[in-house]
């Protein structure tokens, strides 16, 4: 039977089931079809009552019936046809369905899976953010996330990709290595050695020899992520020892990073050997890492044996660079290990003048850096003696003081005079380092989430805090006399957070600059009430309000900083009718939180 022709016409009384019966009439399409059913007609009574009815159909004159009849008739006939030679059966081979079993469930409605998926299926910024959110909120662990999340692997935005990689992939625990592995091809790219690093993530030892494969032949990408994630695999040491010494640098790199976990004979000789070698800069990373004992002390006669040499040795400034560079990377391979061995082979470059000029300077900073962290109290006297003469070793000498004497000691070492005076025995650039090195130890000032109920949402947002040490641990880290120091020194900031009740001078000092910079837009005037609350000043709520109502708070203040808020929000209610005053002088968020702090107050007595 010709299934063509049948599917043809098919086709036209569709058409003109949408067009309308009435247009069947004369149809062109149709009458050129009639003939071939009237042909075939001749031998299939089928194809006959086809064409009676097709042309039934298109001559109006010998309609029996309405043209919707008709068309209806013709149209029920055909699909009765077509239905019969139609083919249900699959075409190819039947062979048994594969399944990867999972434990993950869609119990997340699509409206919360939406935003995600375009996330994770479209470009630009914030996307981040979204998937992020969606992993807390649990939502991955839904089956309709997993291939969407794998994909994630490959997007164009390294951050998030790596997000994947490390978080939300690995989270999926071992059904999803199944679906990786379907899709993992050792001769790809950056995505193949992400899929390997997530694999290793969730089930190292069940891969090792999918590693060892892919670090043998894979491509590079995937070669150098297989080659790190053997790390600490002994039974791969000698190969790793080989790898060490490839032409291609990260091969090398990821190599000695997988034998920095290995503490054997072999491993700690080749790592040292690529300290002293050609690849210090790679292997200083895995001597760093690594923990033997063993090889820190080779580390260290060697870092003697050549300091030595460079002292003893006249060479010219290339020379030396060169020789100092090789000292770094030693230094480094140590990372943060102490010893007497290192502690004196600092000390003693630090009494040589010549690692005090260029081009040694480099590494006489990590050898004041290593004793202000770690130095006996000769050490550290030798840093104030340096920093005397050198400005740059300023900051290690007090960090080693600091580290070493009493706050009594601290006090007399760097802020009197042999003669007891307080004026400075050294340059006012020492000054100024020692002012930010005090600060740096009692306060904190960044930008914090808190909430805003000024905003009206349940949103958090961030405002400027500046916070100090507690009274307590000042008292104990800290000599009080710090704070005359700060005041003769005009430290406005410094004296706010060494404040301390009782301390006549100080609050004298703190009301005289509030009356002479209230502005809170600068922050001088947060920091000076800051000082008068650590004081105790009974009139605080009355200095605020009086800031507040300088006219040279106008209306360019943002927001109000955090730590002036939080006195704010303890102003008695009898200061409502002033703050409603000075409203119109304030604009954005500072508005709406005075806005707040208004509508939260009493019509009397307390807040």
């Amino acid at each position: 039977m010709s299934t063509a022709l049948l599917q043809d016409l098919h086709q036209e009384v569709r058409r003109i089931y949408i067009a309308g019966s009435d247009l069947a009439a004369g149809d062109y399409r149709l009458k050129r079809m009639l003939p071939q059913f009237e042909k075939l007609g001749e031998r299939a009574p089928v194809f006959k009552r086809l064409g009676e009815m097709i042309h039934a159909l298109i001559e109006p004159d010998k309609q029996e019936g309405s043209s919707a009849e008709l068309l209806q008739d013709l149209g029920s006939l055909l699909g009765s046809i077509l239905y019969t030679q139609g083919v249900t059966a699959p075409a190819g081979e039947l062979q048994p369905i594969t399944s990867k079993p999972t434990k993950l469930r869609t119990s997340a409605s699509y409206r919360k899976l939406a935003a995600v998926q375009e996330a994770l299926t479209t470009t630009g910024s914030g996307r981040y953010e979204i998937v992020a959110e969606a992993y807390e909120q649990g939502l991955f662990h839904d089956l309709r996330m997993i291939d969407l999340a794998i994909a994630g692997l490959g997007d164009p935005y390294a951050e998030l990709a790596d997000y994947m990689e490390t978080t939300v992939l690995p989270s999926f625990g071992a059904d999803i290595i199944p679906l990786l592995l379907e899709s993992f091809n050792p001769a790809g790219g950056k995505l193949d050695a992400r899929r390997l690093k997530v694999i290793a993530s969730i089930d190292r030892d069940g891969n090792e020899e999918l590693l060892y494969s892919a670090a043998q032949e894979g491509s590079d990408e995937v070669r150098v992520a297989a080659i790190s994630l053997l790390h600490g695999l002994e039974q791969y040491e000698e190969q790793l020892i080989e790898w060490t010494k490839d032409k291609k640098k990260p091969v090398r790199q990821a190599a000695f990073h997988a034998l920095s976990a290995l503490e054997t004979k072999s491993s700690v000789n080749r790592i040292f050997a690529g300290l002293t070698g050609k690849d210090a800069e790679l292997a200083a990373l895995a001597a760093a890492a690594n923990q033997s004992q063993e090889l820190a002390n080779m580390i260290t006669e060697e870092l003697r044996a050549r300091t030595e040499a460079l002292i003893a040795t006249e060479q010219d400034a290339k020379k030396q660079e060169k020789a100092v560079q090789q000292l770094l990377y030693l230094s480094q391979g140590l990372a943060d290990r102490q010893s007497e061995e290192l502690h004196d082979i600092y000390v003693g470059m630090l009494r040589e003048p010549m690692f005090l000029s260029t081009p040694c300077l480099s590494m006489a900073h990590k050898a004041a850096e290593y004793l202000a962290d770690y130095g006996t109290p000769e050490a550290v006297e030798l840093l104030d003696e340096i920093g005397r003469q050198n400005d740059p070793f300023i900051t290690y000498a007090l960090q080693g003081a600091f580290r070493t004497l009493t706050p009594a000691q601290f006090y007399e070492r760097f802020a009197l005079t042999p003669e007891g005076t307080t004026k400075a025995k050294r340059s006012k650039k020492f000054v100024r380092v020692l002012m930010d090195f005090i600060k740096d130890q009692v306060m904190e000032a960044n930008y914090e989430y808190i909430d805003a109920p000024w905003d009206g949402d349940d949103d958090q947002v961030p405002v400027y805090i500046l916070r100090g040490l507690d009274a307590e641990e000042l008292r104990s880290r800290w000599d009080i006399r710090w704070l005359d120091f700060a005041i003769e020194n005009n430290e406005l900031q410094l004296v706010s957070l060494l404040a301390a009740p009782g301390h006549s001078k100080a609050e004298t000092f703190l009301r005289y600059k509030l009356a002479k910079n209230p502005e809170l837009r600068n922050r001088f005037a947060g920091y000076l009430l800051l000082g008068l609350k650590r004081i105790g000043a009974e009139d605080l709520p009355e200095l605020i309000m009086t800031a507040l109502e300088d006219e040279r708070n106008r209306d360019d203040l943002y927001s109000i900083d955090g730590h002036v808020w939080e006195m704010m929000l303890q102003m008695p209610a009898a200061y409502r009718e002033r703050l409603e005053a000075v409203l119109p002088k304030f604009r954005y968020s500072a508005k709406k939180q005075m806005e707040y702090l208004i509508s939260t107050m009493g019509a009397g007595g307390n807040h």
